[in-house]
């Protein structure tokens, strides 16, 4: 399993040498949280104010592939 702190939030994945699944997402306090997912990929976004805060995992018979990123001041 593997965690990625973000700005507003904490996304826990169970990654696999050609596939991942989500295991938790916690926003901090006062902030929203929105899980999107498809076959091959999956995104958690975080947001607060004007701040995006996002966590995107994608794959496709590869080994799982991590961004994060934070749109916003």
């Amino acid at each position: 399993m593997h965690s990625y702190p973000v700005l507003g939030g904490r996304v826990a994945l169970d990654q696999r040498p050609t596939e991942a699944r989500l295991v938790s997402a916690v926003p901090e306090p006062g902030w929203s949280m929105q899980v999107w997912h498809g076959e091959q990929w999956l995104r958690v976004d975080f947001s607060k104010d004007d701040r995006v805060s996002t966590v995107s995992v994608s794959w496709n018979g590869t080994e799982p592939a991590v961004q994060t990123y934070v749109i916003g001041n």
